[in-house]
């Protein structure tokens, strides 16, 4: 497998110069999805499928993706499109992100961990109709009543029940903001918490500047 030089969330060149890995949802064994941004518009991608010609998906890691084409495998690396570090201003401290412990999943998770691109999720906060679809209230959580597009992002099915995210309970699609989109984009993880089946569920979501 060749190491990717200066691991950037630049596309292989079979997918064209203007394509971009937006975020990953990594389950167990290299499975899992992958969001792309290219040029004829997003695309969701399955661990195994192809992305466009001469390339495909060959595993889904927390961080990143392997990608297969003709001439090998190679990795691509989740990154944020924001600086990690913003520089200090005049007599102020300089302002970085949450250390890596912070940002790892708690001691005894058995989730899975989705890593989300700050442009991704600035895009669903200012496009709330793209995901308040997915979602409705249902006593004390939010169903899921879509398990295409973002829900499947998530790993999400028709039927799970979302309760609470961080220990905030979730009641209404709008909830989703304040609870789960903007701590996000201000690399704060987010621990979902539901049920799928009557079974209990959880995810760890984190931006990948985090």
């Amino acid at each position: 497998m060749t190491p990717s030089n200066g691991a950037t969330d630049a596309i292989p060149q079979a997918l064209g110069g203007d394509a971009r890995l937006l975020g990953v949802f990594a389950e167990s064994d290299g499975r899992g999805y992958a969001l792309f941004r290219l040029s004829s518009g997003p695309k969701l991608v399955a661990a195994g499928q192809e992305i466009a010609a001469g390339a495909t998906l060959a595993a889904v890691q927390p961080d990143g993706i392997v990608v297969r084409e003709a001439i090998g495998e190679r990795n691509i690396v989740l990154r944020n499109a924001q600086a990690r570090t913003v520089l200090a201003t005049a007599g102020q401290p300089e302002k970085t992100s949450p250390s890596k412990s912070a940002c790892a999943p708690p001691a005894g998770f058995k989730g899975q961990v989705v890593a989300l691109n700050a442009e991704l999720m600035n895009g669903l906060i200012a496009q709330p109709d793209s995901w308040r679809a997915l979602l409705e209230p249902s006593t004390g959580a939010l169903l899921v009543r879509d398990e295409s597009g973002f829900a499947a992002m998530l790993g999400l099915k028709r039927g799970d029940r979302i309760e609470q995210a961080n220990g905030i309970a979730l009641s209404s699609a709008d909830d989703v903001i304040s609870a789960v989109l903007r701590p996000l984009a201000s690399n704060q993880p987010v621990r979902l918490t539901g049920s799928r089946d009557g079974q209990p569920r959880e995810l760890w979501l984190r931006n990948t500047a985090c």
